[in-house]
């Protein structure tokens, strides 16, 4: 770096460029500089609101690069701790754009019992599970209120509900590493 001076992202609008290759997470930058800098540069990025280290390793940040998103994400320096993720080294410095890649684990199973107030299972109600690329499924429970998600992928989280016409339940989200069972709701009273 030569002459120091100030550099700051700007968000832009990503509908004006072509849709990212992995789920967009509507992250869109310029990094402008008045620094005075000699290419190549490492461009990083400290990410907050993702919380989860499986779902941290998914991000990727795309460079708009002769007319395409280019994957230049750096891999070994993401570091879920700081949550920060980088670039390889770049001779540019924008647009960029942060998705996340699907997890590429294999499928697992989610399983639990739904239950009514009196504590016994309730049927024909519908469990909800949505992943981090806002893929949206649901089960019905059966007689006893179990129900079971099958080929879910692992790596991943994802925020769970009931939708029942009696009673009422909270969300939940859940990060799978492997399969779960006894992922039971209750009513809130």
């Amino acid at each position: 770096m030569g002459a120091p001076g100030p550099t700051q992202q700007v968000p832009i609008d990503g509908s004006l460029y072509p849709t990212l290759p992995t789920t967009p997470l509507g992250l869109y930058y310029d990094i402008s500089s008045a620094a005075d800098y000699t290419s190549p540069v490492k461009v990083c990025f400290h990410l907050p609101l993702v919380t989860t280290s499986a779902a941290f390793s998914n991000l990727r940040i795309y460079h708009f690069e002769n007319g395409a998103w280019a994957d230049e994400t750096d891999t070994t320096a993401t570091d879920f701790s700081t949550r920060t993720v980088c670039t390889k080294n770049l001779v540019s410095l924008s647009p960029f754009g942060i998705g996340a890649a699907a997890p590429t684990a294999a499928g697992v199973t989610i399983s639990g019992r739904v239950l009514a107030p009196g504590g016994g299972g309730l049927r024909n109600a519908s469990v909800v599970i949505t992943g981090f690329d806002g893929t949206t499924r649901r089960v019905t429970t059966n007689t006893f209120g179990y129900y079971t998600f099958e080929d879910v992928h692992s790596g991943g989280s994802y925020v769970m509900g009931v939708e029942s016409r009696r009673f009422t339940y909270a969300t939940r989200v859940v990060t799978v590493t492997d399969s779960l069972a006894n992922v039971d709701f209750t009513p809130i009273e």
